[in-house]
């Protein structure tokens, strides 16, 4: 696995696209010279100068120099990523499903009635789908699910499947319990997908870590309801002096910060020998991370899906066995 570096570099403070490429006479020869150098991970996307560059290449920590020293210079937008190399597939001994297409659901002001969300912990801002399923698919997704094995993610992350890859995997015995078939609102009768589903197979508490740092976040618990949701630990105090109109406060944060986003630490997502033995074909983790809690499926029902949808590789995550030790953070306990 490999930290994978999204980069564009634009004129200091400039958001209008068209004035992208309103660079200074002296700024345009340290641009058109950083273009020069890495003309190889040059990128064609609406704006000029976009690149990327991956951990294993020679020019990774050229870009982090060139960075540091022109960070407040120019506004350098940067995205990582962890990106996994093929033997990291084969080591893994579960998966977090990421297709490349999106569905959503209805939330519209005149869709209440297909609004099929509901809330587990109010609290923790937890929710869950309940029958029926209502979901809406983009229209060239919805081509592609009426016509061959495909899948989507909501934008949390859950996964809905294709007719045909749903009666795929029921023929490769796969049991009809780990699916919930979703519709469309103009047609309540025939499922226009199907999603996985690990609610009733809820992994161990503290059993799947998603964190590199565990000790950067809270395990935070509802006390009426028992759901856990994992958030940032905020440090408590600060050493900058909150001062009134003061744009130096505690909650400032440099430019050149605000433009940095995404992993840029190799890490893995883990399950431990407990979480492991208790796997089912599709899993819910104990704890949420974000609104709903993530889904787990084992190594072979990924393999089934990969079969059938080979681009599945390129944003799934694979997770990994590690006996990491429980806590290490903190462990809170609210109530409304």
């Amino acid at each position: 696995m490999h930290i994978c570096l999204d980069i564009e570099i634009r004129p200091r403070g400039v958001l209008d696209d068209e004035e992208m490429e309103n660079f200074s006479q002296s700024d345009r020869r340290i641009v058109d010279a950083f273009d020069e150098e890495f003309q190889k991970y040059h990128v064609w996307r609406k704006r000029p100068h976009g690149y990327k560059i991956t951990s294993k290449d020679g020019k990774y920590e050229d870009f982090w120099r060139f960075h540091e020293r022109y960070k407040e210079q120019f506004d350098i937008v940067v995205y990582g990523n962890i990106e996994y190399d093929e033997e990291d597939f084969f080591k893994a001994e579960a998966f977090i499903l990421t297709f490349m297409k999106q569905c959503y659901y209805y939330d519209g002001w005149n869709e209440e009635k297909y609004d099929c969300l509901e809330t587990v912990s109010s609290v923790l801002g937890q929710w869950h789908p309940k029958a029926p399923i209502y979901i809406k698919l983009p229209a060239n997704t919805g081509k592609e699910f009426a016509m061959r094995p495909a899948g989507a993610n909501t934008p949390d992350f859950e996964s809905y499947l294709s007719p045909q890859l749903y009666e795929y995997l029921i023929s490769c015995g796969i049991e009809k319990e780990f699916f919930r078939p979703a519709y469309a609102k103009n047609n309540p009768d025939d499922p226009i997908a199907w999603r996985l589903w690990g609610a009733d197979h809820v992994l161990p508490p503290e059993s799947f870590m998603p964190f590199g740092n565990p000790e950067e976040h809270i395990w935070l618990q509802d006390a009426d309801t028992g759901y856990v949701k994992w958030v940032w630990d905020e440090p408590e105090d600060s050493d900058i002096d909150d001062e009134e109109d003061d744009d130096e406060g505690e909650d400032y944060m440099p430019d050149w910060e605000f433009y940095l986003n995404g992993d840029f630490e190799v890490y893995q997502m883990t399950l431990n020998k407990e979480g492991i033995e208790q796997l089912a074909w599709v899993n819910e983790a104990y704890e949420c991370i974000g609104n709903i809690r993530p889904t787990l499926i084992k190594k072979e029902l990924f393999w089934l899906i990969e079969e059938k949808v080979p681009n599945i590789k390129r944003r799934s995550t694979p997770v990994f066995f590690s006996e990491h030790p429980k806590g290490g953070y903190k462990k809170l306990r609210i109530r409304e």
